[in-house]
């Protein structure tokens, strides 16, 4: 499976009750990840179907979208360096934006699914990333991240479907 000529090497689920370990190490439950390791995305299939069932089906497809977002970070040769964990959780969300753009032009998004993307970045928000390195950032600053790859993608769908859409995604999510 391919999306902007980026792929992981597997992409699964998992049951939080399974004592599972991949390249980065356990699963975890209630968790999604990209694991640049294994080149491997990775999700706990009770985690996305409570999101599907507090916030919608477009919440899953966020989230996946967002950990696919990773994928392409390593493929940028973003990771790592002087970038911190909340740039690249920004970076990461940005890239969901341009993937709802994409399934919108495609007609796959209904009118409530950015709602549902909205409230599932909402649900894993925390402090600001610039304080806490973990956080993917706050609500307002998750929602902002998306917003900004959706509204540019749109106006440059073009080039997000052309032959170079990892220059461009680093072009629009550039943090």
């Amino acid at each position: 499976m391919t999306t902007w000529e980026t792929g992981p090497q597997l992409i699964c689920s998992y049951s939080p009750y399974d004592a599972l370990a991949g390249g980065c190490g356990p699963l975890a439950p209630g968790n999604a990840f990209y694991c640049a390791v294994d080149n491997t995305v990775s999700w706990d299939y009770e985690f996305l179907n409570g999101q599907y069932y507090m916030f919608g089906d477009f919440a899953r497809v966020t989230i996946i979208a967002h950990e696919w977002g990773h994928r392409n970070q390593a493929a940028l040769g973003l990771f790592g360096g002087n970038r911190t964990t909340f740039q690249n959780e920004q970076h990461a969300d940005c890239q969901a934006g341009i993937f709802a753009a994409v399934a919108e032009a495609r007609g796959f998004v209904d009118m409530g699914d950015p709602m549902e993307a909205f409230a599932s970045l909402c649900s894993a928000a925390g402090l600001s990333g610039w304080f806490d390195p973990t956080s993917h950032g706050t609500c307002d600053e998750r929602v902002a991240a998306f917003q900004h790859g959706y509204l540019s993608a749109r106006e440059q769908l073009a080039q997000v479907c052309g032959p170079s859409p990892l220059t461009v995604m680093a072009s629009i999510c550039a943090n």
